[in-house]
């Protein structure tokens, strides 16, 4: 596919639509291929936070959860499965996942807002090849310069 093929819309690039969902594809089988690294991302999920006690995921009723900060009004339109995707949804958002904009420098600890970001670049440390970095954000610190 490339954006020639694409009369109604020019402007969206499919090469790079495809290439980013072929890459994670790529990466979800790379997970799915090591067992560990399911218990491990299981581990990290407070289920009992989700569900109440004994309940399977799979046949959560909506009256069975507990009301906390997972809880929407319009949690009466989901069951089970989806109910409980929704509040996990919610949990990674709101508990699990930190935004950074640009973070702080780790060497000074200078504050996040005088970062400067000077791009993007492949991965390049022993790190980010084995965490399966494809893009890595470089970012510089004004007050020490690294």
């Amino acid at each position: 596919m490339s954006n020639s093929n694409n009369a109604s819309n020019p402007t969206i690039n499919t090469d790079a639509i495809v290439g980013r969902l072929s890459s994670g594809i790529s990466t979800v089988q790379t997970w799915d291929a090591d067992p560990s690294l399911l218990i491990a991302a299981r581990a990290q999920i407070p289920l009992s936070l989700l569900i109440s006690h004994g309940d399977q995921p799979s046949i959560i009723p909506p009256s069975s959860l507990l009301h906390h900060k997972y809880t929407r009004n319009d949690d009466g339109n989901y069951k089970g499965d989806d109910l409980l995707m929704k509040r996990l949804a919610l949990w990674f958002q709101q508990d699990f996942m930190t935004w950074v904009n640009s973070p702080p420098c780790r060497f000074c600890n200078g504050k996040a807002e005088n970062m400067k970001s000077l791009g993007v670049r492949g991965p390049e440390t022993q790190e980010e090849k084995e965490g399966g970095a494809s893009r890595v954000e470089v970012y510089e610190c004004p007050l020490c310069k690294t």
